[in-house]
């Protein structure tokens, strides 16, 4: 009898030693995730005041406004969409391409190039086709010249997509 109890009292001992390790995980958990959401709202913050948005503003809206600053960014982050995202086709690039005016001769090259990967509707497949082009949305991201808005748009593009 006297093992039979020192049996079941072990097995309840690790049985709460496990539910309070389980707790502590979980307590660790949300304390994690409290500070990354402390963490994206100082960033979003920072973003909002470095280019004087509005402050009702979320993570799209900042992306938004980020693409209208500069048109090859603009270009760039919807190839990159298309790319994750090609179930509905490049309509993202083809809007941004819309928005795209020739200023430079190699504006007029990346258009060039755009628009053969857009004239191939019937061959579309999938959004890979804004990577391997010759301006890849890549290409396009290192071309912008205030790498600091890139950077932001960048980072409101991984926000935008949790």
């Amino acid at each position: 009898s006297y093992e039979n109890n020192k049996q079941q009292i072990l097995k309840y001992q690790q049985a709460a030693d496990q539910e309070a390790k389980q707790a502590q995980a979980a307590k660790e958990r949300e304390r994690e995730k409290a500070k990354e959401e402390r963490r994206a709202n100082i960033e979003l913050a920072t973003i909002i005041l470095r280019y004087g948005l509005d402050v009702d503003s979320d993570w799209p809206d900042v992306l938004d406004a980020l693409c209208a600053k500069d048109q090859r960014l603009d270009l760039a982050v919807a190839g990159y969409q298309t790319r994750c995202d090609w179930s509905e086709g490049y309509y993202r690039v083809q809007s941004a391409f819309g928005r795209f005016r020739i200023e430079t001769d190699e504006d007029k090259e990346i258009a060039g190039d755009i628009a053969s990967c857009l004239a191939s509707d019937n061959d579309f497949r999938d959004g890979r086709v804004f990577r391997d082009t010759t301006w890849s949305y890549d290409r396009l991201f290192a071309s912008v010249s205030d790498q600091q808005l890139v950077t932001d748009a960048k980072l409101a593009l991984e926000r935008s997509e949790r």
